[in-house]
């Protein structure tokens, strides 16, 4: 794949990255089939891995040059915590490295998450069907 070709599969975006990004992705790719029920893993319209359960647009992974951000689409309507973010509804977690990974509480964020209602206006290809 060449460096500008958008990735066509969660692998190929996995493969894509430095392998210090691709460590922090693959954990929280593990973090979520290990705490979410029936989860589907796709890319969205800006490939970019989005996770779903219920068919319901649940978290999404977005790689930057050093860091990692693993989103909430209805983050805005959890408790802060870890999250940051001022938008209406997006809220993520800045990861740097593997090792920082708060496993029990994105645990935890991601069960709030899955049993939140869906707002009616949730964000076109957000949940794999763009």
């Amino acid at each position: 794949m060449s460096e500008h070709a958008r990735p066509r599969t969660v692998q190929e975006y996995v493969a894509a990255l430095d392998p210090r990004l691709s460590a922090i992705v693959e954990r929280l790719r593990a973090l979520v089939r290990e705490t979410l029920e029936q989860v589907a893993e796709s890319l969205n319209s800006w490939g970019n891995p989005v996770f779903a359960t219920n068919g319901k647009a649940v978290a999404w992974i977005v790689s930057y040059r050093n860091h990692v951000n693993f989103g909430f689409f209805a983050g805005a309507r959890m408790e802060p915590s870890l999250l940051q973010g001022i938008g209406q509804s997006l809220r993520r977690v800045k990861v740097r490295s593997a090792s920082e990974i708060d496993e029990a509480e994105l645990s935890r964020l991601l069960r709030i998450a899955a049993r939140l209602p869906e707002p009616p206006d949730r964000w076109a290809g957000a949940n794999g069907r763009a």
